[in-house]
């Protein structure tokens, strides 16, 4: 599935793999090739269409890519498979209801095939919808055989649902089957984090990292991981080299200079920015306060001003970075205001919530 790393946390989101190893472009291409020459059977032809259809998902040319769905099942309307690919394109577009139906036609066809289970179960985690995703991923395993991204899958929703035991013994599964899963070290290693048990999670961030691929969240990851013990050089290391990797995420540059105002350094948080991000969404205010383009307030007032979900989370990651300012400026008191703000929040699985608790055991003296 495309590779999605979140602002507010490192789990990874990976949708169902089908072919992800040849640029999707060049996949268009090689399929417009064998189109235009005629020289394929009915069944080569529906595969072409949906192989094209796939690249065309893959680079978010959604509609092309239900075009060509279209034109596949419009010569073979007894492939699962190929609703099921419509259907992610469907629901990527936000037409659920016409999602479902796909699935349950794909479903209808072959009842007894686990990948028809596994893949509505990714669109219900993407909605939200936990314990339809987990129900349905319990029926893609027992129709089985196992597959590592399903346990993977179900191990993200149970993580959700902060059922950390279970999401652990989910990833687990999927190392067992494939011990090159990365996202599974990662999200692992990020369970393992939420429940303290740091030793582990450092573990895991080393073996994806030594793994390869995926590196930016893996040395993002573990940058954090170095911050929450205090190690605040070898953070600073773990998030340049995040950045160098491709992770020039506002947040990702935001703690790059906290670790290294932390040591001492004068960071050069603009050298990965330009002035057309600092005018961005949030979370790209966080760095505007950090390079003094915005006050306190202003930076607190951008963070409540939205009446949506997302309002905990951005409250949670301004008092973190404020907290974090005022305590390089000796303000011990008021940045244990903000960091017990900022834990007030209760988001579950926010590094800033994370960083604030650890910031918060620092100051009363205790050992992390």
């Amino acid at each position: 599935m495309p590779l999605n790393v979140s602002n507010a946390d490192f789990r990874v989101s990976v949708p169902p793999i089908t072919d992800q190893t040849v640029d999707p472009n060049l996949r268009i291409a090689l399929c417009n090739d064998a189109l235009d020459s005629g020289d394929l059977s009915q069944e080569g032809f529906a595969t072409a269409y949906c192989n094209r259809g796939n690249a065309y998902a893959a680079i978010g040319e959604l509609k092309r890519a239900i075009d060509d769905y279209n034109r596949a099942l419009a010569i073979d309307a007894h492939r699962p498979s190929y609703y099921c690919d419509r259907a992610f394109a469907l629901a990527d577009l936000g037409q659920h209801d016409r999602a479902f139906a796909d699935f349950d036609r794909a479903i209808a066809i072959a009842p007894d095939l686990a990948a028809n289970y596994a893949s509505r179960g990714v669109v219900f985690s993407a909605m939200g919808e936990l314990d339809s995703a987990i129900a349905d991923y319990d029926r893609a395993l027992h129709r089985g055989p196992p597959e590592a991204t399903t346990h993977y899958n179900r191990g993200n929703a149970h993580f959700d649902r902060r059922n950390l035991d279970l999401a652990i013994a989910d990833y687990d599964s999927a190392l067992r089957l494939d011990p090159w899963l990365r996202v599974a070290l990662i999200n692992r290693g990020f369970s393992f984090v939420c429940q303290g048990n740091f030793d582990a999670a450092m573990t895991d961030y080393d073996r994806a990292i030594e793994l390869g691929q995926l590196n930016g969240a893996a040395y993002a990851a573990r940058g954090c991981l170095h911050f929450y013990r205090g190690a605040f050089r070898a953070a600073h290391r773990d998030f340049s080299q995040a950045i160098v990797e491709g992770d020039k995420s506002p947040l990702r540059i935001a703690w790059n200079f906290v670790a290294s105002a932390r040591i001492g350094l004068v960071d050069l948080a603009l050298e990965w920015t330009d002035e057309d991000d600092l005018c961005g969404n949030w979370p790209w205010p966080i760095v505007r306060y950090l390079v003094d383009d915005l006050s306190e307030f202003e930076l607190l007032q951008k963070a409540g001003g939205t009446a949506n979900e997302a309002r905990h989370s951005q409250l949670t990651e301004a008092h973190f970075f404020i907290g974090q300012s005022t305590l390089c400026q000796g303000g011990t008191e008021k940045a244990r205001w903000h960091f017990s703000q900022a834990v007030a929040q209760d988001v579950f699985g926010n590094d800033g919530s994370l960083g604030a608790a650890a910031e918060l055991r620092r100051i009363d003296g205790a050992v992390i």
